[in-house]
């Protein structure tokens, strides 16, 4: 029985959006790296700052006051960009907060953990939210893939009905699934779930 290989959401979007040999650095990266560690997490603090922003009701002099404090000021301009976007994205809305569901996909021996951040009650529609903090944009093809993601795999029992987005924090997007979108790309999903893994294989054979 083949091993289960556990990889994050990100994980799979950034493959996802790599082409030819990129995508085999991508899983090389992968492969070969240490085991999570929050202080390897470079944008853990904000993902924390994001999300008690709403949670706590805090002000948007509360937010850059936390840029201020830093205590890495290589952090500064990284994170600035971010965190316009966030306020820009949500505007005048004023969410409600609550936990949003994690749960895992699995594929063959790859397992993929969902893992939104946030989850949202605006004037009683609920959405939950991936949060995307990378400079390249998601780019709508690989967002529609994993918003289908998560809305298959979160998106059930006292979940049915809530809408997945994606938010592209540096570009100021928001990503939603149409409700028209072909379901057919669920076949595209499993195609590059199936590749991670031939890839991952390739890596087993050599270190073994």
């Amino acid at each position: 029985m083949s091993k289960q290989i556990s990889i994050s959401q990100t994980d799979l979007i950034n493959f996802s959006a790599s082409n030819g040999v990129t995508k085999i650095s991508k899983v090389k990266s992968i492969y070969s790296r240490d085991d999570y560690h929050p202080a390897q997490d470079f944008y853990k603090s904000l993902r924390e700052e994001l999300i008690d922003y709403v949670k706590l009701k805090k002000s948007k002099k509360e937010l850059f006051d936390f840029l201020d404090d830093l205590p890495d000021s290589k952090k500064y301009p990284k994170f600035l960009p971010l965190i316009k976007g966030y306020l820009s994205l949500i505007g005048r809305k004023k969410p409600l907060w609550f936990k949003p569901p994690q749960k895992i996909w699995t594929y063959k021996s790859l397992d993929v953990r969902i893992n939104p951040e946030l989850g949202f009650d605006i004037n009683g529609e609920k959405f939950i939210i991936k949060l995307y903090f990378k400079e390249e944009p998601i780019g709508k093809k690989n967002a529609l893939l994993h918003l289908r993601l998560m809305q298959k795999t979160l998106c059930t029992g006292i979940y049915t009905g809530y809408q997945c987005v994606i938010l592209d924090l540096r570009n100021k997007k928001q990503h939603q699934l149409p409700n028209n979108f072909d379901i057919s790309i669920d076949a595209l999903l499993e195609g590059e779930a199936e590749s991670f893994l031939k890839i991952w294989s390739s890596f087993d054979r050599k270190s073994a």
